[in-house]
């Protein structure tokens, strides 16, 4: 865990400071599924992502629009939520379940 953590610049008390998040923008755009000019859809499956993300930013849980996530934010999601984004799970309930879209 600790070198993923930094590979991804990240930690995770604090989750990840303003000039990494900027760094992250200009180097990996925005978390959105790419829909072509003749409508075709890489990643089909994606139909309902979350419009909102709670993340782990500057020591402090913040609410921001999905798309606006970068490699190494720390997300939190609670029951019932769906995922905003391609995610590694760092810390679970013992109950967890997970139901995948195909």
């Amino acid at each position: 865990l600790d070198d993923l953590l930094e590979r991804l610049g990240a930690d995770i008390t604090q989750g990840l400071d303003e000039q990494t998040i900027t760094k992250k923008k200009k180097e990996h755009g925005r978390n959105k599924v790419h829909v072509s000019a003749d409508g075709f859809n890489e990643f089909p499956h994606f139909k309902e992502v979350p419009a909102v993300a709670s993340t782990l930013r500057e020591g402090r849980q913040k609410e921001i629009l999905a798309e606006e996530l970068v490699p190494g934010d720390i997300v939190t999601v609670q029951a019932g939520q769906r995922v905003p984004a391609d995610a590694r799970i760092l810390e679970c309930s013992t109950d967890l379940r997970v139901e995948m879209e195909t």
